[in-house]
């Protein structure tokens, strides 16, 4: 339950307004970059609320939450049908391995198919990104909490042969749109099914860029 609180804070707290640091690269530069893979690095799977995630892992096994059928101790105690327990199914390993995997198919595709082909250079480099935090809250959270949909990341442009980073975005901030109130809630639950791959495409644009403008371009 701690844990679960802590993240929920993170999520509160989060904002897009974190330092851009200028791409150290010149026009000349990027328009020579080649990107020849993409390296995903996930985090531990304590920094990833996706409350959506293990409920569709019970579904892809058969497992639905029941009506709520009892009020105690201040909860619902949720009975599945026939001999699914959900409560259980959602902690399992299986359920969080689910959500892992899921998030970074979702990111590895997005990232892929939004920059790989933006660099076609001469220069081959090795794209490593690092998801550091992620959060896709549902309606309830919406309802009670508000907050934003986000994700932190880490960006590193690096030398195929000797990993040197040529270029590096630390601290990536990308948020989804505000989901407070009623209306918020409602329409965080409606998009629920595609919330996690807006999520991956926001980040990947911002990347891209980011990697197309030149540091002399930006903004101080």
């Amino acid at each position: 339950m701690l844990k679960r609180m802590l993240m929920l804070l993170s999520v509160l707290a989060v904002g897009a307004c974190a330092n851009v640091p200028k791409n150290p690269l010149t026009r000349d530069q990027i328009a020579d970059l080649a990107i020849d893979r993409i390296e995903l690095e996930m985090p531990d799977a304590s920094q990833i609320r996706w409350e959506g995630g293990r409920t569709a892992y019970a579904k892809s096994i058969g497992c639905e939450p029941a009506e709520k059928e009892k009020f105690e101790l201040e909860r619902y105690i949720r009975r599945a049908p026939g001999e699914c327990d959900y409560d259980e199914v959602i902690e399992r390993p299986e359920a969080w391995a689910y959500v892992t995997d899921t998030v970074r198919m979702e990111f590895q595709n997005a990232l892929n198919e939004t920059i790989v082909p933006a660099f076609n250079g001469d220069r081959s480099v090795v794209a490593r990104v690092t998801l550091r935090r992620l959060a896709v809250i549902g309606g309830g959270t919406a309802l009670l909490f508000g907050g934003n949909d986000f994700v932190v990341a880490d960006l590193e442009i690096l030398d195929p042969e000797s990993e040197v980073p040529v270029a590096e975005y630390p601290e990536i901030v990308v948020s989804g749109p505000p989901a407070g109130g009623i209306g918020g809630a409602i329409v965080s639950e409606l998009t629920r099914d595609v919330k996690l791959h807006r999520l991956a495409s926001y980040l990947a644009y911002r990347i891209r860029g980011w990697l197309k403008e030149p540091g002399d371009d930006q903004p101080a």
